[in-house]
């Protein structure tokens, strides 16, 4: 759950937690009333309250094949935090899994905040995923008199949407099977052919998730690259909360303004990731080059889209 790996529970959570952030119009306000709840005692925010987290839980574990009679799903809960270091898209909220005995000698509250802040990372890659694919469904499936008016303009908004969608899908897939799946396939080598006592046992899985923080990025020394990445998520839900309304000149502007801005940062993130590789670091980003630059992308010029 803590992975996303159960897929359905994932992307139910993801629309879930898009649909109660569309609700928060000042992020600002949100975190001033979250700190007066949990340092004073103040009602919690409205949008934040039990009642419609619990109802965002319910719905993702009633989607997944397997989370509706899993008795662990009963340990998942939201959390209210000022730390900014846990945040799922809306200020302060935090998924959290109560280990409780002796599951929790394993599970101890620092590796609890490794995984969560691996689900931070891949919750903002869904979510961006999911922000562009229901602005494509909008977009071509219901406003088909307004495309009749505007073909071009529509057109052009299509092609730089696929773009986007077509880079944050080669990421999300490199983390999935890149380095989720190939660090916990390793931690089950390690788990039935070395591990014969509980502290090999805690000593591998530790081990298990500090490698998975490290390829994605999220450890101390692979804070500029992680930069890059999420200045990238950044303009792509700009660009998505433009798409989301009525398409006009000044929106048009702000749209290509953001794509110009992803195009950049999303190149830049390609030369810089080839020369990591050409130094030696991390043989598996080889993966990752190869999904972005599957077809050549890359190796040519790019034309800036026109305003």
């Amino acid at each position: 759950y803590l992975l996303l790996a159960d897929g359905e529970f994932g992307r139910q959570l993801v629309l879930s937690l898009c649909y109660l952030g569309r609700e928060i119009r000042e992020p600002g306000e949100l975190a001033g009333e979250i700190r007066e709840h949990i340092h004073y005692g103040a009602p919690p925010p409205l949008i934040l309250c039990p009642t419609s987290l619990n109802r965002v839980l319910e719905t993702a574990l009633s989607a997944s094949l397997l989370g509706t009679g899993d008795p662990f799903s009963r340990n998942l809960s939201f959390g209210l935090s000022e730390n900014p270091e846990q945040n799922l898209g809306i200020p302060g909220l935090s998924l959290r899994y109560r280990a409780p005995w002796p599951a929790n000698i394993l599970l101890s509250e620092d590796v609890l905040k490794k995984y969560s802040t691996v689900l931070d990372f891949m919750l903002n890659l869904r979510t961006c995923l999911a922000g562009l694919e229901q602005d494509w469904s909008n977009e071509n499936l219901g406003r088909r008199e307004e495309r009749r008016t505007r073909n071009y303009t529509h057109h052009r908004i299509n092609i730089i949407r696929h773009e986007m969608l077509n880079f944050i899908r080669n990421l999300h897939s490199y983390v999935a099977a890149q380095v989720l799946d190939v660090s916990w396939l390793e931690f089950q080598v390690n788990l039935t052919s070395k591990v014969t006592c509980l502290d090999e046992l805690i000593r591998f899985h530790t081990k298990y998730i500090n490698r998975v923080v490290f390829r994605c990025l999220l450890n101390q020394k692979a804070a500029p690259l992680m930069k890059i990445i999420n200045s990238i998520f950044i303009s792509i839900n700009k660009f998505s909360s433009y798409g989301s309304v009525r398409l006009g000149k000044l929106e048009e502007e702000e749209m290509l303004k953001q794509y110009q801005t992803f195009q950049k940062t999303s190149r830049f993130l390609f030369d810089l990731v080839t020369k990591l590789c050409s130094r030696g670091y991390e043989p598996h980003f080889q993966d990752l080059l190869l999904r972005l630059n599957f077809n050549g992308f890359y190796n040519s010029s790019l034309e800036p889209v026109r305003h």
